[in-house]
């Protein structure tokens, strides 16, 4: 399994920062998207359900650069 990994690792070396920033921020995004219609299901508004979404990721930005 560790050898999987590390092969993945390597693959995603090759790619160019931009695609892997982009992938990033798309995985990111539907993170956050989950987070939203989870708490929408919860009974809270599209605006309260996003900014809750985001406290709880600890930030967009912050979660980019992590």
């Amino acid at each position: 399994m560790k050898s999987l990994r590390a092969f993945v690792a390597r693959l995603l070396g090759l790619l160019p920062n931009a695609t892997r920033d982009r992938d990033r921020s798309a995985e990111i995004e539907a993170n956050l998207q989950l987070h939203i219609d989870d708490n929408i299901r919860r009974g809270m508004t599209a605006a309260q359900a996003r900014r809750e979404a985001i406290l709880k990721l600890g930030g967009l930005e912050s979660t980019r650069e992590a």
